[in-house]
C-alpha cells in the first residue's frame, strides 16, 4: 500500500502534533500544540496520509549551524513519528527520503537531529557528530582543588530580563562551538526558557542565574530544584538539575558552577548536556566523584558532500581522497580528493585509487571534528587502502573546541 506524502495545512497541524505525540507515547495538549506551532514552518512539515487520516509526521527546522570556522544553514529534523497502528510499513523510510531531497532542493548541505532511539537514522546516512555526558555529584564532594575565593555576582532573573540577557552570552559561546546553532527571540520564549507548569516533571519552576564580573555579564544556568526530605532524619535529600549552563571564560564557568554548588537544601548536584571534555572533572579536589554517563548527542547528516566539505575550515593542510557510498542521497556518491590549503577545502572529484572508502554516516560523524576517523576504523566502519590517511583526515578535521549541543529539540 502506498501512502501520499504531503505538506501539512494549518487546519491540519493539531492532528500531526497529536500523531507525533502518540506515537512517542505522550498525551498532547493545546498548549502543547500552540508551542510546537510557534516554532514549526508550515513548508517544512510534512504528513504521510493513509487516505485522510495522518500516519507519519516529520518537520525540520531552518538552523544557522556553528561548523569549524563559520556557520551553515542546517535542517534541524524533528517531530517524526509513526503510530503504532502503521508501523514497519515503509513510511519512516519513506517520509526520511522525502526530507531529505526537500532539504537538498534548498541548498541546505547539512541535517541534524536528536535521536530517540540510536538504532534508527544510522540507515538514513546519520552519524554521531557530538556526544554528551550527563553528570551527577554529591553536593558534599563539589570542593574545588583551587581553593581562591569567589568573585563577582550571581543574579536571578525574571523570564523578561532572561530575554534581554543571556541571548549575547549563549551568542558568545556558540560562535566557537561547532554544532550549536543561533536561536531568535520565538526559539528562547517557546523552547530554551519555556516553563510551563506541564513540563517540569515535579520538579521546581526554571531558575536563571546570571553571572557577571566588572558589570560584564558572562555566565548563565538555568535550572530546577527537586526538592524533596527524609522525614526519618529530618534531612532534605533533593537535587538540583542544571538545564544549560554557558560561560564565556574558564573563570566564568568556575564561579558559575560555585553558584550551582552551594544551592541549600539538596544533596546532588546532576546536569544535562554537558561536553565531553567538560573543564568541570579537571576543576574538582575530588574529580572521581564526578559521575558521569557518556550518550549520544548530536547527530549530522551531509545533505550536500561539496557544500559541507567547503564550507567548513581545517585544522591542517593537506590531501586525501576517498569514496563515499550513499545510497539515500545518491547526488553525493562518488570519488573525491579533498585538498586544504591555508585552512580552506576544496572538493574535486578523484581520479585512479582512493586513500579511504567510508559511508555517508562516517562523514557525518567525523564532519563537526568530534569524531575521530581513526576510531570509525577501528570499528571497522572504514575502509583504509593507504596507511595513515586516516590520521591525516584527524589532523584536518580536529576542532580546538569540542562540538556539543546544549538542547533537544
Amino acid at each position: 500500500m502506498t501512502y501520499e506524502i504531503r505538506p501539512v495545512s494549518e487546519e491540519r497541524f493539531p492532528d500531526l502534533v497529536e500523531v507525533a505525540e502518540t506515537a512517542f507515547g505522550e498525551e498532547g495538549s493545546e498548549e502543547g500544540t500552540r508551542r510546537f506551532r510557534a516554532v514549526t514552518d508550515l513548508d517544512r512539515t510534512v504528513a504521510a496520509f493513509d487516505g485522510d487520516d495522518i500516519v507519519g509526521t516529520n518537520s525540520s527546522f531552518a538552523f544557522s549551524l556553528t561548523v569549524p570556522g563559520g556557520e551553515l544553514p542546517t535542517a534541524g529534523v524533528t517531530l517524526v513519528g509513526v503510530p503504532p497502528t502503521h508501523r514497519r510499513r515503509g513510511i519512516l523510510r519513506d517520509m526520511m527520503r522525502y526530507q531529505l531531497e526537500d532539504v537538498h532542493k534548498r541548498g541546505e548541505p547539512l541535517a541534524i537531529l536528536w535521536a530517540s532511539e540510536s538504532n534508527i537514522y544510522q540507515r538514513f546516512g546519520y552519524g554521531t557528530a557530538a556526544r554528551m555526558a550527563f553528570i551527577n555529584i554529591l553536593k558534599e564532594r563539589t570542593a574545588f582543588l583551587d581553593s581562591t575565593p569567589a568573585v563577582g555576582q550571581v543574579k536571578l532573573l525574571s523570564p523578561d530580563d532572561s530575554l534581554r540577557a543571556l541571548p549575547p552570552i549563549y551568542d558568545k559561546v556558540r560562535a566557537r562551538t561547532p554544532g550549536m546553532y543561533r536561536r531568535d527571540e520565538t526559539w528562547w520564549t517557546e523552547h530554551t526558557l519555556y516553563d510551563h507548569k506541564d513540563i517540569r516533571e515535579g520538579m521546581s519552576p526554571l531558575f536563571r542565574a546570571m553571572w557577571t564580573h566588572d558589570d560584564d555579564a558572562q555566565a548563565y544556568a538555568t535550572y530546577r530544584v527537586k526538592s524533596d526530605w527524609d522525614d526519618d532524619e529530618g534531612a532534605p535529600t533533593g537535587y538540583v538539575m542544571v538545564r544549560e549552563l554557558q560561560a564565556t571564560s574558564p573563570l566564568a564557568l568556575r564561579e558559575m558552577w560555585r553558584y550551582i554548588f552551594g544551592i541549600d537544601l539538596v544533596t546532588r548536584i546532576k546536569a544535562y548536556g554537558q561536553p565531553m571534555d567538560d573543564p568541570l572533572f579537571f576543576m574538582l579536589a575530588e574529580p572521581r566523584r564526578l559521575q558521569t554517563q557518556i550518550e549520544d548527542g548530536l547527530w549530522l547528516r551531509v545533505v550536500d558532500v561539496r557544500g559541507a566539505l567547503e564550507g567548513r575550515s581545517y585544522s591542517a593542510d593537506g590531501q586525501v581522497s576517498f569514496a563515499l557510498r550513499d545510497d539515500i542521497c545518491p547526488w553525493n556518491q562518488g570519488r573525491y580528493t579533498l585538498e586544504v590549503k591555508s585552512g580552506e577545502g576544496r572538493l574535486t572529484e578523484a581520479a585512479g585509487d582512493v586513500d579511504l572508502e567510508l559511508s555517508a554516516r562516517e562523514l557525518g560523524a567525523i564532519y563537526l571534528g568530534g569524531t575521530p576517523l581513526t576510531s570509525l576504523l577501528g570499528a571497522g566502519r572504514v575502509v583504509q587502502n593507504n596507511p595513515g590517511a586516516a590520521r591525516k583526515v584527524d589532523l584536518m578535521f580536529y576542532s580546538e573546541v569540542t562540538p556539543r549541543c546544549p538542547e533537544n529539540f
